[in-house]
């Protein structure tokens, strides 16, 4: 039985993400006869280990403490009290960190492997900056400050395999998110050494083992002493396809077009006051476009205290262009649990996805398990996903990406209206293709990804891999050489 341990700051997975993945990729190797482990940050010194075992069937769960209120804990800490506590815990004492596994009714104590060839993990996971440098510090050996050498010594599994998933362009976030230079700064260290320390880099879809394999080369110049030798993994997130989804009837000509966009709405990233800009201009009957199609978008993402605040933003952002109208073309709505999002996606005719950036949209893959149309950007995993023929026809992927590369402001608002409308006269045919994907999507389980991550850590000969249906995996193509004039080490026309 392959042991596994993941390393994660959260399992809070109420706003999807990097905790939806790791919540998801853990339970699923679980029940696919993994013996999974995690280490996991909790959320503040309320948090008790068996809150977090309920979200985590068939995990085995270590909570480290945190002396923090969960209100008052601010950004970065979570990964820093892991980073601490790997530091402080000497090998000897790892297999006496107490852990708890929820079986439905009980707990059952337990404790970490321990850190024998024979009985330690066969890998261990980390996810980007979320995880810091603890997963590293793990199987290379802790570090008294981030310019150090590891201790080998104190490695609690030197046997490991350190697997490090990548979910994000990390200069790029700084640049959506308009953060500081010095924090931007400090988070690319971090993920530096990551990807440095690291065996296998997973990257969740095309676009980011690209940058990975790029700055992996450009690595070779910049850190000729520590250069990223890992090999890299094109991972696919899961789908949860099991029961088939009934037909939905396309809305009729007079019937306003329901749309759902979900997630952080006051993420940049999400890019949700640009949607709001295209259904309004979708819904007027002035230019563009030239004839008015009725549609309605729900911000389906929002802290309940910044509802009001955010809707009278949106308000002002799709004031209607017809004199004398008053519809409202945008609604906001707080988060909710995650087992309410599939009735969600449900009472919507289609789910948008118009990010500026975004690792790979893992709401996408929910939306095709309702059978309803997915648009997307072209700047995400899922649109790289559709335009890939090892997953997908490119004549069934094609029509759900939207081609804004390259386009800001008004261009890409137009780009985008134009979608809307084509959506709605095609929704039957677009519908049409949406199941056949989904069919598709039941060779990209969550097992079927943990199967290929697995796969990956041990393949050989050491060349980079791609994940394809089945949970298969075959040698990745290398990314295309720019073009002339482009910088080598990035592809971020979309901003």
């Amino acid at each position: 039985m392959t042991r596994i341990l993941i390393v994660a700051d959260t399992c809070d997975t109420a706003k999807g993400g990097v905790p939806a993945f790791n919540q998801q990729f853990a339970v699923h190797a679980a029940e696919a006869g993994r013996e999974v482990y995690m280490l996991v940050a909790a959320a503040g010194k309320e948090e008790k280990p068996e809150d977090v075992a309920r979200t985590l069937p068939g995990v085995h769960v270590a909570l480290v403490p945190n002396p923090v209120p969960a209100k008052e804990v601010q950004k970065g800490l979570l990964p820093l009290l892991l980073e601490d506590f790997v530091q402080h815990t000497p090998p000897g004492q790892v297999p006496k960190v107490p852990t708890v596994c929820w079986n439905g009714t009980a707990f059952a104590k337990g404790t970490l492997p321990r850190g024998t060839a024979k009985e330690g993990p066969a890998v261990v996971i980390g996810h980007s900056r979320f995880s810091g440098m603890a997963p590293g510090s793990i199987v290379k050996g802790p570090r008294n400050s981030i310019q150090d050498r590891h201790r080998p010594d104190d490695a609690w599994y030197p046997h490991a395999k350190y697997i490090h998933f990548v979910h994000m362009e990390i200069e790029l976030l700084g640049e959506v998110k308009e953060a500081l230079p010095p924090e931007i700064f400090w988070d690319v260290m971090r993920e530096t050494f990551c990807l440095v320390d690291a065996d296998v880099i997973a990257c969740a879809g095309r676009g980011v083992f690209e940058w990975v394999h790029r700055y992996r080369d450009y690595s070779k110049v910049t850190l000729p002493g520590m250069p990223i030798t890992a090999r890299l993994h094109e991972l696919v997130p899961g789908a949860d396809i099991t029961t088939p989804a009934p037909p939905f009837p396309a809305p009729k000509p007079d019937e306003p077009l329901r749309l759902i966009l979900l997630g952080r709405a006051d993420d940049a990233t999400k890019n949700a006051m640009g949607a709001c800009r295209a259904v309004r201009f979708m819904t007027s009957d002035k230019e563009p476009p030239p004839e008015p199609h009725p549609a309605h978008l729900t911000l389906q993402g929002m802290p309940k205290e910044k509802v009001d605040a955010y809707q009278k933003d949106v308000d002002r952002e799709t004031r209607p262009l017809k004199e004398g109208s008053a519809n409202r073309v945008a609604t906001v709505n707080p988060y909710v649990p995650r087992d309410q999002i599939p009735q969600k996606i449900a009472e919507a005719h289609a789910v948008i996805i118009p990010s500026l950036s975004e690792a790979f949209a893992l709401v996408s893959f929910e939306a095709l398990q309702a059978s309803r149309p997915a648009l997307t950007t072209y700047n995400n995993g899922f649109a790289r996903f559709l335009l890939d023929p090892d997953h997908v026809p490119l004549k069934l992927g094609e029509p759900f990406v939207v081609q804004d590369r390259g386009l800001k402001g008004a261009a890409r608002d137009d780009v985008w209206t134009k979608a809307l409308k084509n959506l709605k006269t095609d929704f039957t045919q677009l519908t049409t293709k949406a199941q056949t994907i989904r069919n598709i999507l039941q060779g990209y389980s969550w097992a079927h990804c943990a199967e290929a991550v697995l796969a990956a850590a041990h393949h050989q000969p050491h060349e980079d891999t791609k994940q394809i249906s089945g949970g298969k995996i075959k040698t990745a193509a290398p990314p295309p050489d720019p073009s002339p004039g482009q910088d080598p080490w990035e592809d971020h026309g979309e901003l």
